[in-house]
């Protein structure tokens, strides 16, 4: 016994221990967190789904990996960016607070530094493999969300449409991959990313309204508290998603039509639930909705273009 505890002992003073490798790992830990893992897989996930939909044929799955590997990079360093400049705004909400910069896992400038880098790293990347259009894209996409949205959040309600620009416009880098990146099919999809963001973070801002005022965040609800502007922002979004819907009814058939209209429908009936009366509980509902509707509507063109 008493030579396992000396063992124990001894593996703690050489950082060999349970101990030891908690410190390890939290570093780690608090660099991948500050790349919001969880919201670049959404952005892989979309772009592929983008680059099977948007062409007429098969992309190559080489081509497909190399602009969404380029594009995580820059997307990975644009949010790097973004809590770094968010720093103070994040530590005033709870539901920020914990992330690394506030923290102080990680300072400012070591987020900035990195951000930059891999952002330079991303883009050169894509203008080796996927060439220059494609890599002026992803940089024009980096610079509007982190020289344009990040400082409007603190300005202009107006930020939603900017930063649903930015949040769609990859689905666009992964049509590239089909050689499709303007196409009709390409095009309507980053119309129908666009305007889901609209309930989207209507619904979010709604549910932590009291946080983003403390924040200093100039959202729709922050501006009205009394709901009707951000109802107003969700119906717009999820009315526009109707005729978008419609319109691929021409490339993919009825198939697609059907549950194109079933899917935006339930969105609409949900703004405007929330926007009739906006409370947390509509606010939820919508969310939900939400966040059914990217993987539903991406499966269902894949679906309608192959079956």
């Amino acid at each position: 016994m008493e030579s396992t505890r000396q063992t124990q002992q001894s593996l703690t003073v050489n950082g060999g221990s349970p101990t030891g490798a908690a410190e390890t790992r939290e570093p780690v830990a608090s660099w991948i967190a500050l790349l919001r893992p969880r919201i670049l897989g959404l952005v892989a996930v979309a772009m592929a789904a983008s680059a099977w939909i948007s062409g007429n044929g098969e992309p190559s799955v080489v081509a497909v990996v190399h602009i969404v590997w380029g594009t995580l990079w820059v997307m990975a360093g644009s949010v790097a960016m973004n809590q770094a400049l968010e720093s103070r705004s994040d530590a005033l909400m709870p539901r920020t607070a914990s992330r690394p910069v506030p923290i102080g896992r990680v300072s400012p400038r070591q987020a900035a530094v990195v951000g930059i880098l891999a952002i330079a790293a991303g883009c050169s990347y894509l203008a080796y493999f996927a060439g220059g259009a494609v890599a002026t894209l992803a940089a024009f996409n980096a610079v509007g969300y982190v020289g344009i949205y990040t400082p409007l959040k603190s300005r202009s309600p107006w930020q939603t449409p900017v930063g649903a620009a930015a949040g769609a416009l990859p689905v666009l880098l992964g049509a590239a991959a089909a050689d499709a990146m303007f196409s009709f099919r390409a095009l309507t999809l980053f119309g129908l990313l666009f305007f889901w963001q609209f309930p989207h973070s209507m619904a979010i801002a709604w549910l932590y309204r009291e946080q983003f005022a403390a924040s200093g965040t100039r959202l729709a609800v922050v501006v009205d508290p009394s709901g009707r502007s951000a109802g107003r922002w969700a119906c717009a979004g999820a009315m526009a998603l109707l005729p978008l819907g419609l319109a691929l009814t021409w490339e993919y058939g009825s198939l697609w039509a059907v549950g194109a209209v079933a899917i935006n429908t339930i969105g609409l009936a949900v703004a405007a639930r929330f926007a009739r009366q906006p409370s947390d509980r509509t606010a939820r509902t919508m969310l939900q909705w939400s966040l059914a509707f990217l993987p539903a509507i991406l499966a269902w063109a894949i679906a309608a273009k192959y079956c």
